[in-house]
């Protein structure tokens, strides 16, 4: 080689995971696969997208309930219940607002 000369790496750009396009209408949101698995590892894939309600009318607007979890957290879910809201700030169109609610009784 000569003196001067270094060896050219080549950087290959892994594709990007963007996510899907903002809807017009809840009807025509479309979840890709890869956001709707949790990826623990390579090999040990779980579902993140635990329930679609799909979309029905409420006072005359389109609602959907998508509800996300890992799989996993489902093993202890049915051992107890537990009560919290939280409704975040910030949240992409068309979606009005995300809620999460679980509940516990008190003993």
């Amino acid at each position: 080689m000569a003196v001067g000369k270094r060896p050219v790496i080549r950087r290959v750009r892994r594709e990007i995971d963007a996510p899907p396009p903002v809807p017009d209408r809840l009807a025509t949101l479309i979840l890709p696969d890869p956001f709707k698995t949790y990826a623990r590892t390579e090999e040990q894939m779980e579902q993140f997208l635990l329930a679609d309600s799909g979309v029905y009318q409420e006072n005359g607007r389109e609602q959907r309930i998508l509800k996300f979890g890992r799989e996993l957290n489902g093993l202890w879910a049915n051992e107890m219940r537990v009560l919290c809201r939280r409704h975040f700030s910030i949240t992409p169109m068309p979606f009005q607002h995300v809620a999460g609610e679980i509940e516990v009784p008190e003993e």
